[in-house]
């Protein structure tokens, strides 16, 4: 197993639809590595880095070869040697969890006369 750096499609999006098209992914790898009996750890660097919100993923070929297949993969590419990651139990939880209720906009009340 390696680490995969994954990105959504950053294209003509909000940041709040990036990282919403980024968690969406995460749980759709995470639930996609159940239901093939592999296993996918989620990591994190070590150091914090600025840059676009990516998922770092260690997991088999096979998986990721299935993972490309999913809806907002845009590319992937291979964890640069410089950079260190660990594997990351909060990044784990986050995506087995289901997302969160979209909130709803608050009810306008007309001004009293």
């Amino acid at each position: 197993m390696k680490v995969h750096v994954i990105c959504t499609d950053f294209a003509k999006t909000s940041w709040n639809e990036v990282l919403q098209k980024r968690d969406d992914l995460g749980r759709a790898i995470n639930d996609l590595s159940a239901s093939m009996g592999e296993t996918a750890y989620f990591h994190d660097y070590v150091e914090p880095m600025c840059g676009a919100p990516v998922l770092m993923v260690e997991c088999s070929d096979k998986l990721m070869e299935e993972i490309k297949k999913l809806p907002g993969f845009d590319e992937e590419h291979d964890l640069s040697p410089n950079v260190s990651t660990f594997r990351s139990p909060a990044l784990q939880n986050h995506f087995a969890r289901p997302a969160p209720a979209k909130k709803r906009p608050p009810v306008l009340k007309p001004p009293k006369p």
